[in-house]
């Protein structure tokens, strides 16, 4: 044989094994799981831009881990801690993250379409700018995460936690809040466009400028809130809870507000007189005020008329 040949035919048996730290370490990762995928030890060690996909790890501990950019896509990881862990521009596309722990962790910028988050610790998590469209966050807690410009379309936080989350100006299009914790979230600005709030909790919450038109609250407890300059148009409010909430330059057009209470509530002017004088189907009516409240705010001003009461 050619000696141009042999060190070809070297180059090539070597070019299969890695060459990078982060590399060898993944590589003997995989080795690792494919005999066994539960219990793993994997805290602060380095796997940044690694490729980890379809990786099967079950109630590993990977805290304090650096997993920026790296590729966990369609991988398998229930149960596992993450917190503190650095997954900056990962790609979690798909995986099943199912009662993992991403307390204090860093995700920010990374994608997430189509994970499962059920039942995860995201407490204090950094998310801005996270892509998790059509994920599952149904009963997790979020508590003080930070979600701002992120894009939450069609995603389910049904019976979840976000009290205080940070998720002003995040697109939440066609989300599912059923019965979800929102207490105090900041979300001015944020994109609720058709989503289930149904019996959601939004004491106190930040919806200032937030597009909720079409948006379902029914039964919603909104006492407190500060909307000011939101979207209701066509929003369904009925026997939702406004008390003490804000609501001056508000568009309300199409709004349903059968049965809402406005106790203790600012609204403007045109909205008052809609809601006092209200008729429904060609029957005059006390208007839902006249039945639910007993102190009102007026403030000068109208945001659209023709709501329902």
């Amino acid at each position: 044989m050619h000696l141009k040949s042999v060190i070809q035919t070297q180059e090539s048996t070597t070019s299969d094994i890695p060459t990078s730290p982060v590399a060898y370490r993944a590589a003997s990762l995989r080795q690792q799981a494919a005999r066994n995928n539960d219990g793993h030890d994997l805290s602060q060690q380095d796997f940044s831009g690694a490729d980890l996909s379809r990786l099967r790890l079950r109630a590993s501990n990977l805290s304090g881990s650096k997993l920026s950019q790296a590729n966990l896509a369609e991988g398998r990881f229930e149960s596992s801690v993450f917190t503190g862990a650095d997954l900056t521009e990962s790609n979690l596309s798909k995986a099943v993250l199912r009662g993992s722990n991403f307390e204090g962790a860093t995700l920010s910028g990374a994608t997430l379409d189509g994970a499962v988050f059920e039942d995860a610790r995201l407490t204090a998590a950094l998310m801005s700018g996270v892509s998790a469209q059509q994920v599952s966050f149904r009963r997790s807690s979020a508590d003080g995460a930070n979600l701002s410009q992120a894009n939450l379309s069609g995603s389910d936080f049904s019976d979840a936690s976000l009290a205080s989350a940070d998720m002003d100006h995040a697109s939440l299009v066609n989300g599912n809040f059923c019965r979800t914790n929102l207490e105090s979230a900041n979300l001015q600005a944020a994109d609720l466009v058709k989503a289930f709030l149904g019996q959601a909790v939004m004491i106190g919450a930040n919806l200032s400028g937030a597009d909720l038109s079409g948006a379902d609250l029914r039964f919603a407890n909104l006492r407190g809130a500060d909307l000011r300059d939101a979207n209701l148009s066509d929003a369904i409010l009925t026997e939702a809870c406004l008390d003490g909430a804000d609501l001056r330059g508000v568009q309300w057009a199409g709004a349903t507000f059968a049965g809402t209470g406005f106790k203790g509530a600012q609204l403007d002017d045109l909205l008052v007189q809609h809601l006092t004088v209200g008729e429904v189907k060609g029957s005059t009516s006390r208007g839902v005020m006249g039945v639910f409240n007993d102190i009102v705010v007026a403030g000068k001003g109208g945001g659209g008329g023709g709501g329902n009461a």
